[in-house]
């Protein structure tokens, strides 16, 4: 603890905040020229969102969409892409529990499910089956690609942004027509349905963590 705790603060943190600045800054700046690099922006932060959470980046595009709304009163980059890009995992474990064959694991991968869609905790899916089989980590890539480029052709728009992973977040999106909602639901039924597809494609290596459990015993 005390040669962690120092480097954690003093090292690690300062470099994370700036690294998530100038990640946030570039990304933002891409979505606001419009066309093409719009597209190209939302379908990025949709696929690495998640990555962007497991290292503690996140805060930051949060604190620019409430910003944002805050001047503008409506945000059509993030905010769409990183709310829909939540239901990734949910589809990522869906698709690692029905190809996992142990019984415990699969149960576990059902709650992550739920964690998402339910309770908005994305944390136990991205542990729980991405870090632990790696290949699912493709189908949520996958998922968030999709979602992002669905939301910047509908032009999807957020009016109160509620920073939750879960169906509640859908709520950010009710202010303008009624389609924007629609079109919300949709890119989520989108997220949640590639990420389930090609992770179920790709499939999950077991073998590695059975071998791990071997060693262990």
């Amino acid at each position: 603890m005390a040669i962690i705790l120092p480097i954690a603060l003093c090292i690690l943190g300062p470099i994370g905040s700036i690294v998530g600045e100038y990640i946030s800054n570039a990304l933002i700046a891409l979505g606001n020229m419009g066309g093409l690099a719009t597209i190209l922006s939302m379908a990025l932060i949709a696929a690495l969102w998640e990555y962007i959470v497991m290292a503690g980046m996140h805060w930051l595009f949060i604190t620019t969409i409430f910003m944002i709304l805050a001047q503008d009163g409506v945000e059509s980059v993030v905010a769409p892409s990183v709310l829909l890009a939540a239901f990734t995992v949910g589809g990522m474990c869906s698709g690692a529990m029905l190809r996992i064959k142990d019984k415990e694991q699969r149960a576990l991968a059902f709650s992550y499910i739920i964690a998402q869609m339910i309770g908005g905790v994305t944390e136990a899916g991205l542990y729980g089956i991405g870090v632990r089989y790696k290949r699912p980590f493709i189908g949520m890539m996958a998922g968030g690609i999709a979602a992002g480029l669905f939301a910047s052709i509908v032009g999807l728009q957020v009016y109160n942004f509620l920073p939750v992973a879960s169906f509640l977040g859908l709520l950010s999106f009710i202010g303008g027509s009624t389609m924007n909602l629609v079109y919300a639901i949709i890119g989520a039924v989108i997220a949640f349905v590639v990420s389930t597809i090609v992770t179920y494609i790709l499939g999950v290596d077991e073998s590695k963590n059975e071998n791990k459990e071997v060693i262990k015993q």
